[in-house]
């Protein structure tokens, strides 16, 4: 018992002292938090002799996600986006076309030699449409394996990180000669990011806890919904629900201009980080 209450302690805690670390260290903003909850919780979970309570970490990450969702969605402004995005709503639709159909692609080509790649080909659309978040529903809702999440997040960070690289070097200059970008767009965008900086710091411990409390309800409707409509508690149905709710919640002007919701979102993202990373088996990881 003392065990299963130190781990939720460090699974609670860890995150908050890397979110906190990132604000003062260029390391840790160049690793991103989100690979060092990975690895640290990797490397925890892989120290002999160390037993872990596993039931908590799936229960944990499980938690941190659902929680995660609609906290994310909260500060969507879906109808102003739809009626100044046009251009980036479009640019989006393509995107999304784009990797639905490599996505595919890959699944015809290496289907036959990777494990459930029908579930894995649905968690990298989920990964390059929406980001971690997404990735961690999908996989959660077909209850993937905790190794193959982290081995295909591993690989997505690997990658991704190349075509970082190369957005943060020669990107602006090559595709701007393709994508000329209009002075006025991108004082707007500046506008709107030192915005939404300013409301974050303002914010402090009731914003915080209104938010989660707000996810919370979202979240027991949509289980109890689940329980209602197939008797047991169905992740998809969950997760449908939470997303579902979580959008009509940021119609509401007081939601959506709700301060820290992301930033809390992105604290329960890294708690997940951390319970799945401590449920790898490092040895099988190499080898996949």
């Amino acid at each position: 018992m003392l065990h299963t209450i130190l781990l939720v302690i460090f699974l609670l805690g860890f995150p908050l002292f890397i979110m906190w670390s990132e604000g003062k260290s260029r390391v840790i903003r160049w690793i991103s938090p989100i690979i060092i909850c990975y690895l640290v919780g990797i490397v925890i979970g892989n120290i002999p002799g160390l037993q872990l309570n596993i039931e908590a970490l799936k229960t944990s990450a499980m938690i941190s996600v659902v929680l995660s969702i609609p906290l994310l969605l909260f500060s969507a402004n879906l109808l102003l986006m739809l009626k100044q995005a046009k251009p980036a709503l479009f640019s989006f639709a393509l995107g999304i076309a784009g990797v639905l159909f490599v996505a595919y692609l890959a699944y015809v080509v290496f289907g036959g030699r990777v494990t459930e790649a029908h579930n894995v080909s649905g968690m990298i659309i989920g990964v390059y449409t929406g980001g971690t978040q997404n990735m961690s529903a999908i996989g959660m809702a077909l209850k993937m394996n905790d190794e193959v999440f982290v081995i295909l997040n591993s690989a997505d960070i690997v990658f991704s990180s190349i075509y970082l690289l190369f957005l943060m070097t020669v990107a602006n200059r090559v595709m701007g000669i393709f994508l000329p970008v209009k002075k006025d767009l991108q004082n707007n965008v500046a506008r709107q990011e030192n915005a939404q900086a300013s409301a974050d710091r303002s914010g402090g411990v009731i914003h915080v806890l209104t938010g989660l409390a707000l996810s919370v309800v979202l979240v027991g409707i949509s289980v109890g919904v689940s329980f209602l409509i197939t008797g047991k508690l169905a992740e998809p149905l969950v997760i449908l629900g939470i997303t579902t709710l979580g959008i009509a919640a940021s119609f509401v002007p007081k939601v959506r201009q709700l301060p820290l919701t992301f930033s809390t979102a992105n604290y329960f993202l890294l708690v997940f980080a951390l319970s799945v990373g401590m449920q790898a088996d490092f040895a099988d990881l190499l080898a996949n």
